[in-house]
This record gives C-alpha cells, structure tokens and sequence, in this order.
C-alpha cells in the first residue's frame, strides 16, 4: 500500500518522538495563551494560525482533538474575516474526514476551502486544496482525475519556487501512478521527491519517501530491496513519533515478511499496524488491519484465526465501500454546484461588462477630445524633456572631464613630488660617499698611502660603500612602490635562511661596533610571501637595529607562530626611541637620525618595511623604551589564500 501526504500549507517536523511532539505541542499551547493576553486576540491572525498549527499537529496523534481544534479555529477566523485562516481550518476538518473515511463530508469541507482559496487569491491554500481533493479521488480509484490535480499542485509550487511543496506533489503523482499499477513511472517520481527530501533532511519527507519506494519494490517483488526502504522508514516515522505513517509502513513490512515466510516477524509488524490504526479511530487503514491479520494467521496454519479476521476485514471494507458509492454521488453534487457557481460569477461579470460598454460609448467623445488636446500637449512636453536631456547629458560629460582631468593632475603632483624627494636624497645622502671615494682614489693612485694607511682608510671606504649601497637599493624599491611598479611574487620559502644570510652581510658592522647579533630561530619555519620583499625588511631591520646600538649591545631575533601567521621579532637594547617619533615612524614624512656612530639614513627604510609587509598580508609594529631599546614586529602567513 503506497502512501500519500495530505497538507494543508505547513508541515511540522519532530526531531525526536513522543518528547518532541509534546514539546512541540507545550510550545504551542504557551503561544497560545500569550496570544489571548490581548484583548482582542481572537481578531488577532498569530492567533488563528496557531490554532491551525495546534490541530494539524495532532492530526498524526490524536484527530478528535485536530478536529475539535479545527471547529474552533474556523468560528474564531470566520468573526474576525480572516479568508485565509477559514480556508485553512475547513481543510484541516478535511484531513480529519478523510482519516476517518467520511468522504463525503472530507469532499465537502475540501470543496469550501477551495472556493475560499481561489477567492483570495492563494497559491499555496489553493495547491493544497488540490493535492487533498486528489488524495479523495484516488481513494475512489479515480485515478485520472487525481493525477490531474497532483499536477496542478506541482505547477502551482514550480512557479512560486516551493521546493518543499513540489516535493509533496511528486510523492503524490508517484503514488498516484501506483494505483495505476506503473510501477517504474512510480518510481521516478519517487525518486525525484526523495532527492528534494535529502537535499533539505527533512525526515518526515523522507519517510514517506522510503516507504512509497519500499511498496514498489514490494510489488516488483524485489523483496530484499523493498525491506531496505522500509526498514528505513519505519525508523524514521519512530524518531519523529509520527503513529499514522508508523502503522502503514509496519503493514508494508508485515507484507514483506509473509513473502520471506518470516511469519512471527509478519505477525509482530502486522498487529503494530492494526493497534495504531485502531488507537487512531482511522477507518480507512482499519480494515487493512483486518486484512493483513488474517493472512498472517492463514500462513502460520490458524485458520480459526484467520477465517475470525477476514469476516471482519469484509464487514468493515463493505462498510467503507459503501460510503464510497455515496460519496461518489455527493462528490458530482459538489462539483456541480462549483461549476453552477462559477458559471453565475461569468455571468455577472458580463453583465456588469456590458453595463460598462454603454457608459463607454456615452464617454467615448469627450474622451477623444481631451486624448487629442493630451497629444499636443504631450509633443510639446516631450521636446522640452528632449532638451532637458541634452543638457544634462553635456553637463555629466563636462563633469566626467574634469574628473579625469583632475585626477590626472593629482598623478602628476605625486610624480613630481617623488622627483623632488629622489633629487634630494640624491644630492645630500648620495653624493657624500661618492665624494669621498673620489677624494681617497688619487691618493692611491698616486701611491701615497702605505699598507697601514690603506687598511685605517678602507673601513672607512667600506663603510661608504656599504651605506650607498643600501641607499641605492632602498631607493630603488621605494621609487617602484610609489609608482606602482613593484610586482608581488609570492612563494612558500623557508625563512631562516633569509635571517642568516643578512647576519652574514653586516656581521663585519656588528664587529665593528662590538654588537652581539642573537639568532633563535634553530630550525626551518615555511612562510608565503615575496622572498625578495621579506629580506628587504629583515635587512633593513637589522640595518636599523644596528646603527642605534652601542659597544656591548645585543640585536635578537625571536619566530613566533600560530596556525596561520608567523611573527618575526627583531628586538634590541640600543638607544631607543622617542614616544613623539613612534606615531611618524613608519611614514613617508619620517626624518631619519643619526646612529650611534654618525651613520646616516634616508628615512625610506621603515617605509619600506611597512609597505612590503601589509602587500604580503602582514602587519607590522613596534614598542620602544628610551634607553632601553627598541623591539620590531611584523607578520607574515604561513600558506597561500584559500581561493572563494
């Protein structure tokens, strides 16, 4: 037996049995008591939903309450006016009759709230109107009829993108296919829903889903594949605490364990499904009960048994076959009276349009008056509007101009202003050294030094060499990043060879000014970034900490790390810095001091720092004590970026 699901608009998922759904029920039943602290709560429309949350979630626990609740939520809606919320209780007194095998009265109570739907004009309550009326005609074997309405729903939810409510629809066409005996068709149907289920975990859904799948395969006689679903569904539907579906699913089961002639198991699944279903007063699943027993019974060998429960099987589907015949009679009634209805809504609606075409001919004069003055006029306006346009569009084009004019102009002071500051730098750090070196090689050209002199002197010449170089290349890479020439190549390199190699360059200066360079890093630490950038900072660093050091100072370098980032910490006990400087420090205004021992600077190497560290995905920092020292800080990521 396939099942189908009946909804009205929501569907309410548990995420545990019978402690959820009472949960559920308390947190309702405290909503609606907050509700009706306002004087005027019944007109309130939170009230009237909630009532219809409150009696749909008992429709799968206790449907005398569901329709007692569904009486009271249809008279408070119908006081206050409220379309929606009358539509939505008469199908839930709908479900209720349909569980309790009244077709009739499910069939006119489903009948009003279309009417109601449509008036309002309401995709939702009108697909689930139709999925419901579907529901009954397959009930009657009219299975054409409601495979025509389930595909109406599934068009309705498509167009206003319901995923949830498509779902619903392709379940229902796939047990609508069923009935016809097409099972493949069934199938893909079912599939298609199960996926939508899956996508979202909606486990009610699903269980519907395993159990649908589980009853085709049931009826390919696949059996072992029909227990797998089934087996699945009958876990999901106790999880949830859904009692309706957990008694069809163990019918299904019951079926599956007579044909593996597992007949205790059968028996055991087979009574499950009869107590529910008589626990439930659902009538329309009773008699299945019956039937089920009595085949249990007749594969066991009690025929005693077995003749006791298929007499009652016959009484109470004789009963409900009844009901049906005299439902079908009802049902034409129903659906005449809504084709009468319609048909009197056209034909007040042409009546009410002809009276309109005689006020139109009366009117039609007047109105190709003013039409033809509105003409003139219009022209007119629209020359005018013509030329406003014009206008406005010479006047963004001028604007756009001077935009680009003026920012070609800012380009051209930042280039001009970069000329200044490289012709200073030039005229005073650069040509200093250069001027000694060619004082000092006549000299030596001359032979005019002695070994001794020559070694006193090239310290000196060294040192000169040393500082223009540095300032070279300091210039050079700042001038590229101004200009935006300074192309970033980042790599995953090891750091610590970088950190010994400029140990090694300025462990001549260190010497010299009797300062002792520290280095803790003891092993290879992997970095991404720029490897000619990163020694830049790490020399200039270390350029810097050496020229504020005196005799028997210390410089050390200290790594850090996290899952992410690493921090290098150049750290020395030289003269400090002022708390005045440290805000412009790092900025292009910077005036560098002299060293310990007179060196000179440019004030572009900190510059540097900053801007190589923060184009490498770094930060970077510094604390400092007068006459204490000072301490650097910047960062640089372990790994590349993870691409979105």
């Amino acid at each position: 037996m396939k099942k189908t699901i009946c909804f009205v608009g929501l569907l309410f998922f548990f995420a545990s049995p019978l402690v959820a759904q009472r949960q559920r029920l308390d947190s309702l039943y405290k909503a609606i008591h907050k509700l009706k602290q306002n004087q005027v709560y019944e007109k309130d429309t939170n009230y009237i939903n909630t009532l219809h949350e409150l009696a749909y979630a008992y429709d799968a626990i206790k449907p005398d309450s569901m329709r007692i609740l569904a009486v009271l939520s249809k008279g408070v809606a119908e006081n206050a006016g409220y379309k929606k919320g009358i539509s939505r209780a008469l199908q839930d007194l709908g479900i209720y009759y349909y569980g309790a095998g009244d077709y009739i009265k499910a069939t006119e109570h489903l009948f009003e709230a279309l009417h109601i739907a449509e008036e309002i004009k309401h995709p939702k309550t009108i697909a689930s109107c139709y999925n419901n009326l579907a529901l009954v005609y397959s009930e009657q074997k009219q299975t054409k009829k409601a495979l025509e309405f389930h595909f109406k729903v599934l068009r309705i939810r498509e167009e206003i993108r319901d995923e949830a409510g498509s779902s619903t629809a392709l379940n229902n066409i796939g047990s609508t296919y069923s009935t016809m005996k097409e099972s493949q068709k069934a199938l893909e149907y079912h599939f298609k829903a199960l996926k939508i289920n899956e996508k979202y975990n909606d486990k009610q859904g699903l269980a519907y889903n395993y159990d649908n799948i589980g009853y085709e395969f049931f009826v390919l006689n696949k059996i072992d594949t029909a227990l797998y679903y089934l087996e699945k569904s009958f876990k999901l539907t106790q999880e949830i605490g859904d009692e309706d579906m957990e008694s069809e699913v163990s019918y299904n089961l019951a079926r599956c364990e007579i044909a593996k002639k597992a007949y205790n198991k059968a028996l055991q699944y087979a009574q499950k499904s009869f107590e529910i279903s008589k626990k439930l007063n659902k009538k329309a699943t009773i008699h299945k009960g019956y039937e089920i027993l009595s085949q249990v019974y007749e594969a066991m060998g009690k025929p005693e048994l077995a003749l006791q429960n298929y007499k009652l099987f016959k009484e109470s589907y004789d009963s409900l076959v009844n009901r049906e015949n005299t439902h079908k009679s009802y049902q034409l009634q129903a659906q005449y009276e809504y084709d009468k209805k319609a048909n009197q809504l056209k034909t007040e609606q042409q009546k009410k349009l002809y009276e309109q075409r005689i006020y139109t001919y009366i009117s039609i004069t007047a109105f190709l008056f003013v039409s033809i003055l509105v003409v003139v006029l219009y022209r007119n306006q629209k020359r005018i509007l013509h030329a406003n346009h014009v206008i406005s569009e010479q006047k963004v084009e001028i604007e756009s101009q001077n935009a680009e004019l003026e920012a070609q102009a800012e380009y051209l002071r930042d280039v001009n202003a970069l000329k200044d500051r490289l012709l200073s730098i030039i005229g005073h750090d650069l040509k200093t050294p250069i001027n000694q070196i060619k004082g000092i090689l006549p000299i030596l050209e001359a032979g005019g030094l002695t070994p001794e002199d020559f070694q006193f002197v090239a310290g000196g010449i060294k040192q000169s060499l040393t500082h223009a170089s540095d300032l070279l290349d300091n210039l050079f890479r700042w001038a590229l990043s101004q200009l935006g020439g300074e192309m970033l190549k980042p790599q995953t390199f090891d750091l610590r060879p970088v950190i010994e190699n400029n140990l090694e360059l300025y462990e001549q200066v260190a010497q010299k000014k009797n300062i002792t360079v520290v280095n803790t890093l003891q092993h290879s630490i992997r970095i991404y970034a720029d490897m000619d950038m990163i020694d830049l900072v790490v020399r200039n660093l270390l350029s810097n900490g050496l020229k504020f050091c005196k005799g028997n100072d210390t410089i050390t370098f200290t790594i850090t790390e996290n899952e992410k980032m690493v921090t290098i910490c150049v750290q020395d006990t030289g003269t400090g810095i002022a708390p005045e400087v440290l805000p412009t420090l790092f900025g292009e205004g910077h005036i560098s001091q002299r060293g310990t021992a007179g060196e000179k600077g440019t004030g572009l190497g900190l510059t540097l720092c900053r801007d190589f560290v923060e184009k490498n995905g770094g930060t970077i920092w510094v604390e400092s004590t007068v006459g204490k020292g000072s301490s650097f800080y910047f960062t640089v990521p372990k790994h590349a970026p993870v691409p979105y």
